[in-house]
């Protein structure tokens, strides 16, 4: 997917095929069952913030 990377002063490139990495990602959404962005119930622990 990338072919070179280029590190400067502040600004980091990443260099390579777009159509690839768009299909790359494409995939990657596409297998994904989804991010939960709670978990209804979870404590770290029980404490007096109940």
């Amino acid at each position: 997917m990338i072919d070179r990377i280029e590190v400067d002063d502040g600004v980091v490139r990443m260099i390579g095929d777009k159509s690839t990495l768009e299909q790359a990602v494409a995939e990657l959404l596409l297998a994904a069952d989804g991010v939960r962005s709670s978990v209804p119930k979870w404590r770290a622990r029980k404490d007096s913030n109940l």
